[in-house]
């Protein structure tokens, strides 16, 4: 006999409601629920104490399993989640549900993971102790990001938190698909290369092996392909303790070096000045930079405190210290067109769209637009890159993978012919 689970929920007319449902476990109980329409607050086996595993506690909290929990501490809130805890919490809040029970509801989702539900329910206990939920997402922002905070402080002070968090939804959905793209368009390379390495690994290290003393017993001397990758063979061989301890030493020295200021800001640099690359960097930074502070202006945050908010979103140096200096600028009076036309970095068409909204006073709706212009001029590029990439790895990997195997070959078939002499 199915376990029997005890629920609170609101139902399609948004009234409070409880009752009785079965289900294999409490995740199969919560999808019964939510197929009928209605969104729990609280669900725990019939016949159990408020204490016991599987509870949903006033704080909506419920024990985490130990296959759920966490090692090495708190890790940063993938974006896609991110993206879920805003969509779910301006659904919820347009059906004129009240936040705590919103916020109870959100807990209890299945396809939420445990280190969220966690947040959740702190953001809960913040909620019900007389905090706003500005102060209590900015208590984690491991989790939710300084812009996003702002937002919703903006949201609460212009009584409009709903529309903000379906703006702020949007955003997000629209940056997890160009993360979508570009990983998708460099999947299949990825693939390729992990391909042609494990095929050159089992070629220099069984192949190579095997037929190498065929030539010593015959008294002739390997060919020059042969040579090589018996001498690349053996340097791996007798060295693979050092460069073992080199490649370990370079995956810690390299990223923290990296993040040196003087680093960080040359490898810039250098990125942006590579002919393909350079290009979907520039496309990707203008459009954050454009979107966010788009969001923001909409939302009601001041131009000088949200073009310092969406400079900090930035990943590359150069555009971040660009904006950046764009705030400085704006404090001493400049107009935000001229500081970008100034850096040198942002494009004209961004400065031109700026300009235009600043004469019109339309400026979070022409920032907007630049962004959706860089970003769908971002999906061309990477559709025109993943379009070229792919054939010309495959050719380069063809014939070197070819050349090397017509060697391996010839050298076998030399064997051959020196047997039969």
């Amino acid at each position: 006999m199915m376990p029997t689970f005890s629920y609170r929920a609101y139902d399609k007319s948004g009234s409070l409601v409880s009752g009785k449902v079965s289900g294999e476990s409490r995740e199969t109980a919560l999808e019964t629920l939510r197929r009928r329409g209605t969104f729990a607050v609280e669900i725990a086996e019939a016949g159990t104490g408020a204490d016991e595993a599987g509870r949903i506690r006033g704080r909506g909290e419920r024990a985490i399993p130990w296959w759920e929990m966490e090692i090495g501490g708190p890790r940063r809130a993938s974006p896609e989640v991110l993206e879920l805890i805003t969509r779910e919490l301006a659904i919820l809040l347009a059906a004129k549900l009240p936040l705590e029970d919103t916020l109870r509801i959100l807990a209890v989702q299945p396809m939420m993971p445990a280190r969220s539900r966690r947040v959740i329910s702190d953001l809960v206990e913040r909620v019900v102790s007389g905090s706003a939920l500005s102060e209590a997402v900015g208590a984690h922002p491991e989790v939710f990001p300084d812009y996003y905070c702002r937002l919703i402080a903006a949201g609460e002070r212009s009584g409009s938190l709903e529309t903000v968090l379906s703006a702020l939804a949007g955003f997000l959905e629209r940056a997890a698909g160009i993360r979508t793209r570009i990983t998708t368009a460099l999947a299949y390379p990825v693939f390729l290369l992990v391909a042609a390495f494990a095929t050159l690994a089992l070629i220099v290290g069984v192949l190579v092996p095997a037929i190498a003393p065929m030539f010593a017993d015959a008294g002739a001397d390997p060919p020059p392909v042969i040579a090589v990758l018996l001498g690349a063979q053996s340097f791996l061989a007798s060295h693979w303790p050092i460069l073992l301890v080199s490649l370990a030493a370079l995956l810690v020295l390299v990223p923290a070096a990296s993040r040196l200021p003087a680093i960080a800001a040359w490898r810039s640099r250098v990125a942006l000045g590579l002919p393909v690359i350079g290009r979907l960097i520039a496309a990707r930074e203008t459009a954050r930079f454009a979107g966010t502070l788009a969001m923001l202006m909409q939302g009601g945050v001041p131009l000088l405190e949200a073009t310092e908010t969406a400079a900090d979103t930035l990943i590359n140096v150069a555009y971040r210290n660009a904006a950046l200096s764009a705030r400085e600028q704006l404090a001493r009076g400049v107009a935000l067109s001229q500081s970008l036309a100034d850096s040198g970095i942002f494009s004209p068409l961004a400065a031109r769209l700026t300009a235009v909204g600043e004469k019109t006073g339309q400026l979070g709706e022409m920032l907007a637009r630049l962004s959706a212009i860089e970003e769908a001029s971002l999906q061309r590029d990477m559709d025109r890159l993943a379009t070229f990439i792919a054939p010309a790895l495959t050719l380069i990997i063809g014939v070197v993978v070819g050349a090397i195997i017509l060697s391996v070959m010839g050298a076998i078939i030399s064997l051959n012919d020196l047997a039969l002499q």
